[in-house]
């Protein structure tokens, strides 16, 4: 038949659809034997494959069936991505398949999916208050609840940017089944999204940041500690940084306001090896930060700005607080020394400087 002409040895590779397609007789699971296919868009691709089934058909049983997006996520968390990315990865990938990915597409035929699939639930998702999907304000206690529980839909839709990162994780799982021989594309590849907005970038003044942490030391704010590591190291998870005067001073602080309010509650605390907590000894719920953050911002006088956004304050404040420009090469991730000495060359008024020195004086001063 025309279009069918095979290489010697490559019995079992031929044309099938826009691409070829091979199959190896198998040992199941269950000790039956049966087909198990490959997928490719070239003959080469799919010969390589075919001999890869080969090898696995020898090792040992080899499962036919394609698994469900839902089945093979689970495999991919388990044996790809948490062996070898970042733990925060993992949790954020995680929280993905667990909230979005496997409620939506995961009972679909991974061999089966189509653009259509992921198309219509990538819009459904982004259309859908996820407050009412995830049943958020059922989780709270009765006396708490005020929104969709009660029947009051709160519209917490997805922001764009989340959606386009749905769709990057369901492509990077895809991106693996093909690299296993499972399918032959991408369909999330080729799903629409509409373009995401960059949001513009704010940043404080070091007047403003000054202004922000007198504002908090002046009010012994339990958090003060955790403003000063936010503006000054533009604190990550994970990062291991040299500490300025001022970081050191703040931390100081903390732990002796720490020690009196574990004194105060007894056997009341919760001990653990957190910095910040509650008066209990808990941890801060991010949002609850988030809160005490533009509560702080109103008090100090400042413009409200995010806690990412604030983080951009860093390198101004390292240069007024004469932090070496080595040092701040290593907190600012700087991967040349130039770049940082570009930040040193503007510096803020006597009056910051002088006030931002003071803020790192030792607590017996």
């Amino acid at each position: 038949m025309p279009g069918r002409a095979r290489a010697n040895g490559e019995g079992s590779i031929f044309p099938y659809r826009n691409g070829f397609a091979a199959y190896v007789w198998v040992e199941k699971p269950d000790g039956k034997r049966g087909r198990k296919w490959v997928y490719g868009k070239t003959r080469e691709e799919v010969h390589d494959k075919w001999i890869k089934l080969h090898g696995q058909a020898k090792a040992g049983p080899v499962a036919t069936r394609s698994p469900t997006v839902g089945e093979y996520a689970g495999y991919w968390l388990r044996e790809i991505v948490k062996p070898n990315l970042a733990p925060g990865s993992y949790v954020t990938y995680e929280v993905v398949v667990r909230l979005y990915l496997a409620p939506g597409l995961g009972r679909k035929r991974l061999d089966k999916l189509r653009v259509s699939d992921v198309q219509t639930w990538i819009n459904e998702v982004g259309r859908t208050c996820q407050c009412c999907a995830q049943g958020k304000d059922e989780r709270r206690k009765p006396a708490q609840r005020r929104c969709c529980a009660l029947g009051r839909c709160c519209r917490d839709l997805p922001s764009p940017t989340s959606v386009t990162h749905l769709r990057t994780v369901l492509r990077t799982l895809l991106s693996q089944a093909i690299t296993e021989g499972l399918i032959s594309r991408n369909v999330a590849s080729l799903v629409k999204l509409p373009p995401v907005r960059k949001r513009k970038r704010k940043a404080w003044t070091s007047d403003e940041a000054r202004r922000f942490l007198e504002s908090a030391r002046a009010d012994d704010d339990p958090l003060y500690a955790a403003y000063v590591l936010v503006l000054v190291l533009g604190l990550r998870k994970g990062a291991t940084l040299p500490l300025p005067d001022i970081c050191t001073v703040a931390l100081n602080r903390r732990r002796a306001a720490q020690t009196a309010a574990r004194d105060a509650a007894g056997p009341a605390w919760q001990p653990s090896d957190l910095i910040f907590t509650t008066r209990y000894g808990r941890p801060v719920e991010p949002r609850n930060f988030n809160r005490f953050w533009d509560r702080r911002c109103d008090a100090a006088g400042v413009r409200r700005i995010t806690v990412r956004d604030a983080r951009r304050t860093c390198a101004s404040l390292l240069a007024d607080l004469d932090v070496h420009p080595r040092v701040a090469m290593q907190i600012l991730r700087h991967a040349q020394f130039a770049i940082t000495m570009e930040i040193y060359t503007v510096v803020s008024s006597a009056a910051t400087l002088d006030a931002l020195k003071r803020l790192g004086q030792t607590l017996d001063q």
